[in-house]
């Protein structure tokens, strides 16, 4: 009986500790989306516009084993 009463305070515990680690995650997503959406979004797009025109493409050549 005394090892179910220890194991329910720590799943407890558990749950009260990511509760608050989500919570924390929240406020910093919700500061970080305040703060890209407060600066210029020309800006944002112009210097972070990494797509797939941009990229290289990579030539492997064929080694043919005899």
């Amino acid at each position: 009986m005394k090892r179910a009463l220890v194991e329910r305070n720590i799943v407890v515990a558990l749950f009260v500790i990511v509760l608050v680690v989500f919570s924390f995650a929240e406020r910093d997503s919700r500061k970080l989306i305040e703060f890209y959406n407060s600066r210029n979004t020309t800006e944002i797009t112009t210097h972070n516009n990494l797509t797939a025109e941009k990229v290289k493409p990579l030539i492997v050549a064929s080694i043919n084993k005899y």
